[in-house]
């Protein structure tokens, strides 16, 4: 009964961080535009996938951090999405829950 709908919230979360690394790795994988533990002078895909889903789960571990403010708004953009389709996610969860009291 519940698995269309997890299904559905695990789609959003993994396709909404793929689609930021995608662009995090396109377009800003220089390691000019992060500061990193390691010194890292260019992101591969494997960091760029870590750094965004890392951000989408609010984790923040701060070893791969954006350096320059158009790669910290686009990171912001990348949580207001999550946060966004939280509130979906939880309002699907409501419906669900009145669904099974009736």
């Amino acid at each position: 009964m519940f698995a269309p709908e997890i299904k559905k919230i695990l789609d959003n979360f993994i396709i909404t961080a793929l689609f930021f690394a995608g662009i995090y790795y396109y377009f800003f994988r220089d390691g000019e535009n992060w500061v990193t533990a390691s010194g890292l002078k260019e992101l591969t895909l494997a960091d760029c996938i870590y750094f965004a889903f890392v951000t989408q789960s609010t984790c923040g571990y701060g070893d791969i951090a954006p350096k320059n403010n158009l790669l910290r708004a686009v990171a912001i953009s990348q949580m207001m999405i999550l946060y966004i389709f939280s509130i979906t996610n939880i309002t699907l969860w409501l419906n669900l829950l009145s669904y099974m009291k009736q």
